[in-house]
């Protein structure tokens, strides 16, 4: 199973979010990120 049957429409659209907004990294380029904070909303659903 190579796994791309996981991926749902959520799932794609969060990822497609990522990609199109061009910042991958958790920390800085705080200018460029239009407000989007993946791995830093994750953190916190995760510590709840």
């Amino acid at each position: 199973m190579p796994g791309f049957e996981l991926f749902g429409d959520k799932e794609r659209k969060e990822l497609n979010d990522v990609l199109e907004n061009g910042v991958l990294m958790r920390y800085g380029f705080d200018g460029m990120r239009n407000g989007h904070w993946k791995a830093k909303e994750l953190e916190s659903e995760l510590e709840t």
